[in-house]
């Protein structure tokens, strides 16, 4: 179950940060383009507030929070899937056991 969490828990993590990835692009390039700079300049010049006026800072703030938010849940499932659970660390022992007990015997 640790491993399939593990595994989810990459993918999601794959996805939001590729998600805030495209985000910064897309705000980047709107924010380079020439018609939206001249359009944004003359709107705060006018001091007017309708849908041509963009936040371009508020909105890099929520790509570089998906970004974030990504790479933690796919360390965290990088972790996640690396590990070993209390179940294979047994199953270990008893192997580790089982071989000494072999070597003794063919010792004496």
């Amino acid at each position: 179950m640790k491993k399939a969490f593990g595994i989810l828990l990459l993918i999601i993590g794959l996805i939001i940060t590729n998600i805030g990835v495209g985000g910064m692009v897309k705000t980047e390039t709107e924010r380079k383009n020439q018609f939206n700079q001249v359009v944004n300049g003359f709107v705060e010049d006018l001091d007017l507030q309708n849908s041509f006026a963009r936040n371009y800072e508020k909105d890099i703030a929520i790509a570089v929070t998906f970004i974030v938010v990504g790479l933690l849940l796919f360390i965290i499932g990088i972790i996640l899937t690396a590990t070993k659970t209390k179940k294979q660390r047994n199953i270990e022992m008893e192997l580790l056991v089982i071989k000494n007990m072999q070597n003794n015997k063919t010792i004496v």
